[in-house]
C-alpha cells in the first residue's frame, strides 16, 4: 500500500514539472520582456528630453536675439529723436535767422527808397537857378556849406560850383574847391574826391587849403583801405608843404601806416 502511494506519488510529481518550469519560463520570459519595456522607455524619455534642452537652447537663443534686436531698435530710436530734436532745434534757428534777413531786407528797401526820393529832390532843387539874382559868395559859400552838413551834397556842391564859376578870383574859391570834394566824400564817390582834392593843390598851390586838400585825400585813402595811395598824399603834403600844420599830422599818420 505504501509502495504504490509512493508509486502515485511519483506519478504525479511527474505530471506537474513541466508546468512548474512552463511557469518559471513564462515568469523569466516577462521579466525579461519588463526590463526590455523600462530599458525603452529609458531611452525615449531620454530622447525626449534631449529635444526638450534642445528646444530650451533654441528658445534662449531666439530670446537673445530677439533682446538684442529690441535693444537696438530701441538704441537707434533714441539716435532718431535726439536728432530730430536737433534737426528740428536748427531749423527753428534757421527761421529766425531767415526773419531776421527779411528785417533786414525790408528796412534796407526803406533805407534805399528814402535815399532815392532825398536825391531825387536834391536833384530837382540843383537844377533850380542857385544864383538867379547875383547872390553874393559868401552866401553861396554859407548854403554850401549848411547843406552839406545838412547831408545834402548835390546842393551844396551846386552851391559851390556856382561861387567858382562866378567869382573864381574869390578868396574863397580855394575853400569852395575843398568841400566840393567834400560833397563827393559824402556821397562815397572817392574816386571824383580825390580829383576835386588835387585840384585844390592844381589850381591854388599857394592858398592853405593846398596842403590841407592834400592831407584830407590821404586820410579818406586810409579810411578806404587804400594804404598804398594814402602814404602818396601824405609823402607829397611832406615834401611839397613840410612847414604846414597838415604836414604834422601826415608824417604821424604816415608812421603809424608803417
Amino acid at each position: 500500500m505504501a509502495v504504490q502511494k509512493s508509486i502515485t506519488i511519483r506519478r504525479r510529481g511527474l505530471r506537474t514539472a513541466p508546468l512548474y518550469w512552463v511557469s518559471c519560463l513564462a515568469i523569466a520570459l516577462s521579466a525579461c520582456a519588463t526590463k526590455s519595456d523600462v530599458r525603452k522607455l529609458q531611452f525615449d524619455i531620454s530622447t525626449l528630453r534631449a529635444r526638450q534642452d534642445s528646444v530650451a537652447r533654441e528658445q534662449a537663443r531666439q530670446n537673445r536675439v530677439l533682446q538684442d534686436s529690441l535693444r537696438a531698435m530701441s538704441d537707434y530710436t533714441h539716435y532718431m529723436q535726439g536728432n530730430l530734436t536737433n534737426q528740428i532745434k536748427s531749423l527753428q534757428e534757421l527761421a529766425l535767422q531767415v526773419q531776421a534777413l527779411l528785417g533786414q531786407s525790408q528796412q534796407r528797401i526803406a533805407d534805399l527808397r528814402e535815399q532815392l526820393e532825398r536825391s531825387q529832390q536834391q536833384q530837382q532843387q540843383a537844377t533850380q537857378p542857385v544864383n538867379p539874382g547875383g547872390t553874393s559868395e559868401d552866401e553861396l559859400y554859407n548854403t554850401g556849406m549848411a547843406k552839406l552838413q545838412e547831408n545834402s551834397p548835390a546842393i551844396a556842391r551846386a552851391a559851390f560850383q556856382e561861387l567858382l564859376r562866378s567869382y573864381s578870383g574869390s578868396p574863397r574859391a580855394p575853400d569852395a574847391q575843398f568841400y566840393l570834394a567834400e560833397t563827393y566824400v559824402a556821397e562815397r564817390d572817392t574816386a571824383q574826391a580825390f580829383r576835386e582834392f588835387e585840384r585844390v593843390e592844381e589850381m591854388y598851390p599857394t592858398a592853405p587849403k593846398a596842403a590841407d586838400a592834400l592831407y584830407r585825400a590821404g586820410v579818406v585813402a586810409e579810411e578806404n583801405r587804400a594804404r598804398t595811395r594814402a602814404r602818396g598824399f601824405y609823402n607829397r603834403v611832406i615834401t611839397k608843404y613840410s612847414t604846414s600844420p597838415a604836414a604834422a599830422e601826415a608824417r604821424k599818420r604816415l608812421n603809424a601806416l608803417r
